[in-house]
């Protein structure tokens, strides 16, 4: 197909999607006669009546492609937006005469509308943690991070997990996006000097759980300050992830550059959480181990960008008087709380789940800081339905409940002879299931799996080692170092575990017509 040298397609191809969209590949001929390169999105979304974008020659950079489709209308990405594994990411601020409804975007590869009644819940659950770095250079391997990220994603049901020192590159952005592109969004900054080496921050998203209509990416500082904006219906939520340099001693001058570089190039819309890697304390007498201050350069700098953005410490603000700690020198036994999450009083007002806690993932050096945050806009919801848990549903002693309680009121069935309001099947099932209902409760509380078990008394003996003031601070990092790396080790053979669970799944349902294949 082609039109005349003034303007117009020039071969022109239509591509038929899984999700019945429909893309269009070729040629825009300009009228200088240049030809243009243009491939729409294959997964946007198609936004009802949206008519052409009107621009002046002054604002025109590029031609706008328009694909209709009944009443519908598709439009071409705008110049400052990427694509990223289907989702259409605008950089910076977007040009008013641009169209916003090019940036909306729902994957082919799944019900449209399942997604909107499994996702964005009345609680997120967001968290940062500093992986210290992308492990085996091939995402395959078992050395590599990011599978345990994903992993540690889907167990703790994170909706929007910030990482600090990523060594993400461009293409190891591309890539990861490729692999886990079924759940996750991965939106980073690399460090412009050495990407792969150095810094690099990320922003993580688990469309399992929180699937934004649009996505739009401020880089402040590179490889070290990036803020999204992710918005959802009538509200939006606008989140900075920070990896802030190192101090040395007394010297905290680059730290202080640091925040007072976010406060002076904020963008117009201010963020509401910040969570990361602060690399400094606010208070060394609670959140160092020996205790000590930083840089009062530094702290001054911190403080005033949370006055500005009307943010305080969430963690904190719960517990006053607590310390727990995310980073640990092994060598030395010292340990600090570097990672913080920092939001608005709205916010923590209706948080709630403050957690610090080992990953179970190889090689680091961090904890992860958790929180559970309430979604405004969602409807209210109960308490849900309780289940059996797995591990009650394999005990020998339920089953063997189940069993003789099951040929009771089989046997109970048979000799039914009249049906009346208190002698009927209906009701002889279910007083079976009670029956089942209280015996699992019981062997619950009874049957805690060892390794969690073991998890929880050890998290529960660190509590009282880092709180005991009675105990001396030199034998407080030398008593809290072995039950932190005790703990690790737990957390890494629990992970384990899930994973060889998973991989033993796969191979029994993965190829075959059940609810996990279809999944």
């Amino acid at each position: 197909m082609s039109l005349s040298a003034s303007g117009g397609f020039s071969g022109l191809a239509v591509h038929q999607g899984y999700d019945g969209s429909r893309e269009i590949r070729g040629s825009v001929v300009n009228p200088g006669n240049s030809r243009e390169s243009l491939v729409p999105e294959e997964r946007s979304a198609q936004p009802a009546n949206v008519g052409p974008t009107t621009q002046s020659p002054q604002t025109r950079t590029q031609p706008t492609l328009q694909i209709r489709r009944g009443a519908q209308t598709r439009a071409a990405p705008p110049a400052n937006s990427l694509t990223q594994n289907g989702w259409n990411i605008i950089q910076g601020d977007i040009p008013c005469t641009q169209d916003p409804g090019v940036i909306t975007n729902i994957s082919p590869l799944k019900d449209p509308q399942r997604l909107r009644q499994r996702n964005n819940g009345a609680a997120l659950r967001l968290a940062t943690l500093n992986i210290r770095g992308f492990g085996n250079p091939s995402v395959f391997h078992q050395d590599n991070k990011w599978q345990h990220i994903r992993r540690l994603i889907s167990t703790r049901k994170i909706a929007i997990l910030a990482l600090q020192e990523t060594h993400l590159s461009t293409e190891r952005i591309e890539t990861i996006n490729c692999h886990f592109g079924k759940s996750l969004i991965i939106i980073g900054s690399p460090d412009p000097e050495n990407p792969t080496g150095k810094s690099g921050v990320a922003i993580v998203l688990n469309t399992e759980l929180f699937r934004p209509e649009r996505i739009k990416k401020n880089v402040i500082v590179p490889g070290r300050a990036l803020m999204v904006q992710l918005d959802q219906g009538p509200s939006s939520m606008n989140i900075l992830a920070i990896y802030a340099p190192n101090v040395s001693g007394s010297d905290g001058a680059e730290n202080a550059e640091f925040w007072r570089i976010i406060k002076d190039h904020l963008p117009s819309t201010k963020p509401e959480i910040m969570l990361g890697d602060c690399n400094i304390t606010e208070a060394g007498m609670i959140d160092r181990l020996p205790a000590h201050d930083d840089p009062e350069e530094a702290c001054v700098a911190l403080d005033e960008l949370k006055q500005r953005l009307q943010i305080r410490d969430g963690w904190r603000t719960t517990f006053p008087n607590e310390k727990r700690f995310t980073y640990l020198q092994s060598a030395t036994g010292s340990q600090s709380r570097l990672d913080r999450i920092y939001a608005t009083d709205k916010i923590i007002e209706t948080a709630r789940e403050w957690e610090i806690g080992t990953t179970g993932i190889p090689n680091l050096d961090h904890c992860i800081a958790l929180v559970q945050i309430t979604n405004e806009h969602a409807p209210w919801l109960g308490r849900g339905r309780w289940r059996i848990p797995d591990y009650v549903v394999e005990d020998k002693d339920f089953l063997t409940f189940a069993q003789e309680q099951g040929e009771l009121a089989q046997k109970e069935l048979e000799e039914t002879q009249t049906r009346t309001s208190h002698q009927n099947p209906q009701r002889i099932w279910h007083q079976y299931k009670q029956k089942l209902i209280q015996k699992a409760r019981a062997r619950a509380h009874q049957i805690i799996p060892g390794l969690q078990r073991k998890i929880n008394a050890t998290e529960l003996d660190l509590s009282r080692t880092l709180n005991d003031p009675l105990i001396p601070e030199k034998q407080k990092m030398e008593n809290a170092r072995t039950i932190q790396i005790k703990l690790a080790e737990l957390e890494k053979t629990r992970m384990n575990k899930i994973q060889k669970e998973g991989k033993t799944k796969f191979r029994l349902e993965g190829e075959t017509p059940t609810r996990y294949w279809s999944q």
